[in-house]
């Protein structure tokens, strides 16, 4: 959608494509902190809050600092590569997301191994 958006000089692509990216995305937070919390829970169902707590302040500086670089990004370069930019990020989401699940999944069965 952001690309979309990106590169289609058209107002009804960049709307279009700004409404695929927030209904792509809005899950993606929600499900950051179910990962994180799971991440760091305990054998006995309590932990995960310092995962949580990470998530979060990652988060938060991303909605801090996300707008200013967009921003500069665009001032020098056009909101076309602004965009693009936003939208390189966006997809390193889902790599992340895989790589931390494969991580967790191997300290998982090496725990079981009793490694």
């Amino acid at each position: 959608g952001l690309l979309a958006a990106a590169a289609i000089p058209v107002a009804a692509a960049g709307y279009l494509g700004f409404a695929l990216a927030g209904a792509g995305l809005a899950a993606s937070f929600p499900l950051a902190l179910s990962l994180a919390g799971d991440a760091g829970r305990r054998g006995d169902g309590t932990g995960g809050e310092r995962e949580i707590g990470f998530v979060t302040a990652i988060a938060y500086t991303g909605f801090l600092g996300g707008p200013p670089i967009v921003g500069g990004i665009a001032q020098v370069a056009g909101y076309d590569v602004a965009f693009g930019f936003a939208a390189f990020v966006a997809a390193l989401i889902l790599p992340a997301a895989v790589a931390a699940r494969r991580s967790r999944r191997r300290e998982e069965a090496d725990a079981m191994i009793g490694r």
